[in-house]
């Protein structure tokens, strides 16, 4: 190879455990949430594709910093940035859209739901981040244990 490392199974094993964890918390959250937003489907793949993405971030973190490569704190950081945008986004969307409503939300419930949508992607971060540090520090056991442990340490951080 030139110079360029590949990741060993394992890392990719919890990489991938942390996607579908982040991803799965995503997805749990638009169900629980008493608002109903989103209440169509492109709303949902938005949520969706956006989880995918603060999945793949926190899951990526810890192998990037095992390996010394701390470019994974900036890109953290600029996911913090491009959440709250796509909360500002969001806001502004909500607000152009309360003309047409036949009741008045108020802009109170409509920050509120912006901020649902910013921390929504918080959550998915964090749960991702969260399993494969736990997987990261149970080590390389039976694939059966690490897959066992991955759904469970997920399920308590959702």
């Amino acid at each position: 190879m030139d110079g360029r490392e590949v990741l060993e199974g394992y890392e990719l094993f919890i990489i991938v455990c942390g996607i579908v964890m982040g991803t799965v918390a995503r997805f749990i959250t638009i169900r629980i949430d008493s608002r109903q937003i989103p209440s169509f489907p492109s709303g949902y793949l938005i949520h969706l594709v956006t989880g995918f993405i603060a999945a793949a971030l926190g899951s990526v973190a810890i192998p990037a910093l095992m390996a010394k490569d701390f470019t994974a704190f900036t890109f953290l950081a600029l996911a913090v940035q491009h959440f709250r945008d796509m909360r500002k986004m969001e806001q502004e969307s909500l607000e152009k859209l309360e003309a047409t409503e036949m009741a008045e939300r108020g802009e109170g419930y409509i920050d509120g739901i912006a901020k649902t949508f910013e921390a929504r992607s918080y959550i998915s971060l964090l749960t991702a981040l969260g399993t494969v540090l736990v997987l990261t520090v149970a080590g390389r056991r039976e694939p059966l244990v690490n897959v066992a442990l991955a759904l469970v340490s997920g399920a308590c951080l959702i």
